[in-house]
């Protein structure tokens, strides 16, 4: 929905909404950000930090005419100097909703941004880090160093933000990178126009009280949105890259046979995949170069067959295919076998083999004392 790698920060604002002593802790600054190099980096890290985050979620404002987020951030860009009205209105909307004190005070940056095709607002709300400061005093027994709380310092650079949201201004277009089909790629052009993406809503921070993924203060009083049910469509494409991996992935096909194999075993046996785990279990990407590069290899086999999150929930229409049996396709002849009888090596043995000098993949499989259905 975004590509970040030509993202640029254009105008930015800092409203202060600290909720400790609210309703009356909140300031709002009456001039932009003066965005000089470091200033436009730090927003910006913190921007693609919370586009990339594996929790965020797709979704589309429930009613667009009289939804009043919705309605500021389009006449950003329709009265672009009127950047800093419009971006009061979205900070006083959010403090409304701030009164109960186990919402956490922030600081909340309004940015108008781009990338190579299309416009966005992006809201972060910087929860406050206490940060010490050391200081040096002279006195008249001599010079000394002591430590300064600062109470209501921004996350550091790299650290995941808690909540934002960046929505599309032109949520009308088309957006070719989302793809919502099913397994074999069809889509209902219909249902797709009704489910297209408006905005990334990202939320790492919910009470006991909320049931979903996102806090309920946030998704719903604040920019009163419908999550888009992504999970079958995450699901198909978690499948469909690792299909794709297996088969034309240069790396020893063993270990890329087990990285396919445990990946659908997740989708039979379990509720969700998050594939930062996922990736942990095949790959030791802190201490090895190789691994690093092959698990961004893998990563791009699986978005480009439509994976858009890191971690979501498994579709169980998709989950009961592969509970119910397993796929070896060979040269001329496909095997299925139920996954009872795969699991029983007393019943079948499958062996790989990779000739070391073409790199062709073999395999023996030997099927044993398995009654033949009448």
């Amino acid at each position: 929905m975004i590509n970040i790698e030509c993202l640029f920060i254009e105008k930015a604002i800092i409203h202060r909404l600290d909720n400790s002593d609210y309703p009356s802790g909140k300031s709002l600054s009456d001039l932009e950000l003066e965005l000089d190099e470091d200033l436009r980096n730090v927003i910006t890290e913190h921007t693609k930090n919370g586009i990339k985050d594996k929790r965020r979620r797709y979704a589309y404002f429930k009613d667009r005419e009289s939804n009043p987020v919705c309605s500021a951030s389009n006449s950003i860009k329709a009265e672009l100097d009127k950047f800093i009205h419009n971006s009061k209105r979205i900070a006083n909307l959010l403090y409304l909703q701030m009164g109960n004190k186990n919402i956490s005070a922030a600081d909340l940056v309004v940015c108008y941004l781009r990338d190579d095709l299309n416009y966005f607002i992006g809201i972060l709300k910087l929860d406050y880090k206490n940060q010490y400061i050391s200081q040096i005093e002279d006195t008249k027994h001599g010079k000394r160093i002591t430590i300064r709380k600062e109470e209501k310092g921004w996350p550091e650079l790299g650290q995941r933000i808690q909540k934002a949201s960046f929505i599309k201004l032109d949520p009308l277009a088309k957006d070719e990178n989302y793809n919502d089909g099913d397994e074999s790629g069809n889509e209902d052009p219909e249902e797709y126009n009704d489910r297209s993406p408006e905005l990334i809503i990202l939320d790492r921070q919910k009470s006991s009280n909320d049931d979903g993924e996102i806090s309920l203060f946030f998704k719903d009083s604040f920019l009163n949105v419908e999550l888009i049910a992504d999970e079958r469509s995450n699901t198909v494409g978690f499948v469909r890259g690792l299909k794709d991996f297996l088969a034309n992935s240069k790396i020893d096909y063993e270990k890329k046979r087990n990285i396919y194999d445990t990946g659908l075993n997740i989708i039979s046996t379990n509720e969700r995949v998050d594939l930062d785990s996922f990736i942990s279990q095949h790959f030791d990407i802190e201490e090895s170069v190789e691994d690093l590069a092959q698990s961004e290899e893998l990563k791009g086999y699986l978005e480009k067959n439509g994976l858009t999150r890191g971690y979501f929930d498994v579709s169980q229409e998709v989950s009961r295919k592969f509970k119910e049996k397993s796929v070896i396709e060979l040269e001329g002849i496909t095997l299925e076998i139920t996954n009872d009888l795969i699991e029983d090596s007393d019943k079948v043995e499958i062996n790989y083999n990779t000739d070391e000098n073409t790199g062709t993949v073999t395999a023996n499989i030997l099927i044993k004392d398995v009654p033949i259905k009448k």
